[in-house]
C-alpha cells in the first residue's frame, strides 16, 4: 500500500492541488492526516479520486458526485433511493442522446465527404456541406444540446478550483 501527499496525488490523477483542496471542503473526498496535519491518500483512496475523475468527465456536476459517494454500498440496486436511482437513469438517458447526436454528427460528415469527393465545382461540395452543417445545427438545436444551470455551476467550480 502505498501513501501520496497530495502533490502526488494530484499529480497522478491529473488536477490541481487546489482542487483536491476545493474536493475535501466541498466533503466529497476525506483524506486522511498524518501526525504532522499533512494529507495523505492512500491506494483505495486514489481509487476514489479517479471514480471522481471519470463522474467529472461523465458531465456530473459536484452536488451529483456527492449524492453518489455520499450512498451507501448496498446489496441491491432495489436498495437504492429513488434520487439516487433517478440521478444515474438521467445520466444514463443524458449519455444515450449524446451519443445519439454524435453518431448522426458523424454519419453526416462521412456522407458530406463522399459528396464533396463526388462533386463537379469546389463551390458545389462546399455548398452540399454547408446544407449538411446546418442540419447538424438544426439536429442540435431540436434536441436542446444545451447544459443545464447545475452543470454550469458544476463545471465552473471546476475550473477555478
Amino acid at each position: 500500500m502505498k501513501n501520496r501527499n497530495i502533490k502526488e496525488a494530484a499529480a497522478e490523477i491529473g488536477v490541481s492541488t487546489d482542487t483536491l483542496r476545493y474536493w475535501e471542503k466541498e466533503g466529497i473526498i476525506h483524506p486522511k492526516r498524518a501526525e504532522n496535519g499533512y494529507r495523505f491518500y492512500d491506494d483505495a483512496d486514489m481509487t476514489n479520486l479517479k471514480y471522481l475523475v471519470v463522474l467529472k468527465h461523465a458531465r456530473f456536476s459536484l452536488a451529483d458526485i456527492k449524492t453518489i459517494s455520499e450512498a451507501p454500498y448496498l446489496s441491491s440496486y432495489d436498495e437504492c433511493s429513488q434520487g439516487y436511482k433517478d440521478l444515474i437513469n438521467g445520466k444514463i438517458a443524458e449519455h444515450e442522446q449524446i451519443i445519439q447526436s454524435h453518431q448522426q454528427i458523424i454519419d453526416l460528415l462521412r456522407e458530406g465527404l463522399l459528396i464533396a469527393g463526388g462533386s463537379s465545382t469546389h463551390t458545389e461540395a462546399r455548398n452540399k456541406l454547408n446544407s449538411f452543417f446546418d442540419q447538424i445545427f438544426a439536429d442540435i438545436k431540436s434536441t436542446d444540446g444545451k447544459p443545464t444551470d447545475s452543470e454550469l455551476a458544476g463545471n465552473k467550480e471546476e475550473r477555478t478550483h
